[in-house]
């Protein structure tokens, strides 16, 4: 009977146990979640610069976009970008989905990806077009005939 009574009572004492940490948990801390985003930001920088899908036996895998290509695409400043979002010719965005950075108002040149109107640091969407052709969002084919010159008067 003692023994019942021990193991019911050690049963109770975990379950208040539990129910203290259920209602008193704590937030992660700030540098957790950066110490997070710096990981993916280096996986991602990892496979940018090298082709996990081409190992040699591949050898008809296609490359990414063409250099001749990739300069094609618009370069501009984000208070450009930010006219043209105001005028819906660009999606709304405030980030680039590769680094998941925000743009900076006066520091950030962009590349606009013509087909589908998204927007990326230049530095994080050339290294993505070296190795992919579709663009990292919609996955809208970029290829030669992608530019449209007409959509940028101003």
């Amino acid at each position: 009977m003692k023994a019942v009574a021990v193991i019911i009572f050690v049963f109770f004492l975990f379950r208040l146990f539990c129910i203290f940490l259920r209602f008193h948990r704590r937030p992660i801390p700030y540098y957790l979640a950066a110490l997070a985003l710096l990981r993916h930001r280096r996986r991602i920088d990892h496979m940018m610069n090298r082709d996990y899908f081409n190992d040699g036996r591949h050898e008809t895998m296609q490359k990414g976009v063409e250099a001749a290509v990739m300069e094609t695409f618009p370069v501009l400043r984000y208070a450009d970008v930010r006219k043209l979002m105001e005028k819906k010719v660009v999606r709304e965005t405030g980030a680039c989905a590769i680094c998941l950075c925000e743009f900076e108002a006066g520091r950030s040149l962009l590349r606009l990806l013509p087909k589908c109107d998204h927007v990326f640091h230049v530095g994080c969407i050339d290294r993505w077009l070296a190795f992919h052709v579709t663009c990292p969002v919609c996955r809208a084919e970029l290829t030669a005939d992608s530019g449209d010159g007409d959509k940028f008067e101003r």
